[in-house]
C-alpha cells in the first residue's frame, strides 16, 4: 500500500468536501465550513498553513435529510459513516464523508476499520436561551462529552503518570458502557431542545465549551473560495468565529501552529 503525505492528505480531504458540496446544492441542503475550517477560508482563503482536517455543521434538519439521502455510494468513491446508517463499529455523534479508496488508521484505542481519508460532518442543535438554563444544560453536555473523551485515551509516554493513571482507571470504570452507548446518550441529549423556539444553535454533540452562537448568524450562507473552489460558509461568521476565537485574524504564536496529522494513510 502507498502511503500518502500530508499534502495529498489535504487534497483528498478537499475533494471529499466539494463532492459534499455538489450533493448538498443538488438536494437544498444548507451546510456551512466550522471551526478551524472556517477560519482558514476567512483568514488564509483555503486551509490554515499547519492545520489538515475540514468540519462542517448541518442544521438539525439538514443534517438529517443528508444522512437519508447520501448514496451508500456518491461518484463511485465517496462514502458516509454514521450510527444512523447503521455504520459498522461506528460509534460517534457524528458523521464523516470518506473516500472509501483510502485508509486512515486513527491514533486510538480503538480505530474504526476500514475508514478512509474524509470530512467530519457536525449537527447543529437548539440551545436553550436563558442563561441559568443554558448553563445547567452545558455543564451536563461537558461532563457527557469528558465521559466519552476519557474512554477514547490510552496510555501515552509523553503524559504524567499520574493521568496515564487516571485515564487507565476510568477506562476501567467505564468498561460496562460501550461507545456507541455513550455516543447515543450524547446524541439524545444534544436534541434536547430541538422542539422549543430558542434564539441559539450549539454544536450540543462534541463541541467546545460554552459554544452557543445566535441563530441568525447561520440563517443564510453565502460562497466563500478555499484553496480556489467556491464553497459555503455562515453569513454571520465574524460573530460565530469572533464568539469563540477572539481575533482570529491574528496568528497563534509560533507553539501552537501544529497539525493534527497523526494518523497514517495509506492507498488501498
Amino acid at each position: 500500500m502507498k502511503t500518502i503525505d500530508t499534502e495529498e492528505f489535504k487534497k483528498i480531504s478537499l475533494d471529499v468536501l466539494c463532492a459534499v458540496h455538489e450533493f448538498c446544492e443538488e438536494n437544498k441542503i444548507k451546510y456551512s465550513l466550522a471551526c478551524g475550517t472556517l477560519i482558514g477560508a476567512i483568514r488564509h482563503k483555503g486551509y490554515i498553513p499547519w492545520d489538515d482536517d475540514i468540519d462542517i455543521y448541518m442544521i438539525r434538519e439538514d443534517y438529517n435529510r443528508f444522512m437519508k439521502l447520501f448514496p451508500e455510494l456518491y461518484q463511485e468513491k465517496y462514502a458516509l459513516s454514521s450510527f444512523e446508517r447503521s455504520t459498522p463499529y461506528w460509534n460517534y455523534p457524528f458523521a464523516k464523508v470518506h473516500d472509501v479508496r483510502t485508509i486512515l488508521v486513527e491514533e486510538k484505542k480503538y480505530p474504526i476499520p476500514n475508514m478512509g481519508v474524509g470530512i467530519d460532518v457536525f449537527p447543529i442543535d437548539n440551545a436553550p436561551d436563558k442563561e441559568k438554563e443554558w448553563i445547567k444544560y452545558e455543564k451536563i453536555r461537558k461532563f457527557l462529552r469528558n465521559i466519552y473523551t476519557i474512554k477514547e485515551l490510552k496510555w501515552r509516554k509523553e503524559r504524567a503518570l499520574s493521568k496515564n493513571l487516571f485515564v487507565m482507571l476510568c477506562t476501567i470504570l467505564l468498561l460496562p458502557v460501550s461507545y456507541i452507548r455513550l455516543a447515543r446518550i450524547l446524541d439524545k441529549y444534544s436534541q434536547k431542545f430541538n422542539n422549543s423556539e430558542t434564539n441559539y444553535y450549539a454544536e450540543n454533540c462534541m463541541g467546545r465549551p460554552n459554544n452557543r452562537f445566535l441563530k441568525t448568524d447561520f440563517q443564510s450562507c453565502m460562497e466563500m473560495p478555499f484553496e480556489n473552489r467556491m464553497l459555503m460558509v455562515m453569513k454571520g461568521y465574524d460573530d460565530y468565529l469572533r464568539k469563540f476565537y477572539g481575533d482570529y485574524m491574528k496568528l497563534p504564536p509560533i507553539e501552537q501552529q501544529r497539525s493534527h496529522y497523526r494518523n497514517t494513510v495509506y492507498w488501498k
